[in-house]
Order: C-alpha cells, then sequence, then structure tokens
C-alpha cells in the first residue's frame, strides 16, 4: 500500500471500478458489474494524488463514496463489530484489524 492511501480506495475502486469487472467471469471483484465512466476516473485520479496528498485524495474518496451510494450498486448491511473475551490465563493477547486475535502470539498459563 502506498503510504498515505486512503483505506477507501481498498473497497471502492475494487468493489466499484470498472478495471475489476470482468463479464461472464467468476473472478470478477466488481459483482454488481458497475463501470460508471466518470466516477471511475475520479478514483483513478484520487488513487494518484494519495501519493502527494492523502488529505486531498481522502477528501476526493468521501466525494467518491457518495456518488457511488446515490447509484447504489450495492448497499452496506451492516459494520460488523469484533468483542473478544479472554481469560486472566491468557498472555500476550494481541488484536489486528484485519486478522482479528493473533493466536499464534498468546499463551495461556
Amino acid at each position: 500500500m502506498v503510504p498515505g492511501l486512503s483505506r477507501a480506495s481498498d473497497f471502492l475502486n475494487i468493489l466499484f471500478g470498472c478495471d475489476s469487472f470482468h463479464p461472464e467471469s467468476d473472478s470478477s471483484a466488481n459483482l454488481p458489474g458497475f463501470c460508471d465512466k466518470e466516477i471511475d476516473a475520479k478514483m483513478k485520479a484520487a488513487l494518484k494524488l494519495a501519493v502527494t496528498d492523502a488529505a486531498g485524495a481522502n477528501k476526493m474518496w468521501a466525494e467518491i463514496d457518495k456518488a457511488v451510494m446515490e447509484k447504489s450498486p450495492g448497499v452496506p448491511l451492516f459494520n460488523p463489530k469484533h468483542v473478544d473475551f479472554v481469560s486472566k490465563r491468557v498472555g500476550n493477547f494481541q488484536f489486528n484489524a484485519q486478522y482479528y486475535w493473533i493466536v499464534t502470539q498468546s499463551w495461556v498459563k
């Protein structure tokens, strides 16, 4: 990931970018087949801007998110939350935003 690159690019560009749509293919990450050339051009511009101006790119990604949601190619259903309960006997509990509990780093007395 490019330093300063917005996390919005991790899903908006992949899920709704024209380059991610492969008609008649099971390998298309863009499942709804959404391809809006104007929005796609803005995504590409935001990706380039993120290299030199992360704050400016984040502002663009917010506008892109709004534009995509107005077209409704997908509907966010929920925002998952994870709660981990551990015993006092568990040591070195580590949480990672992507992988959640890193079990291999923990130990039990």
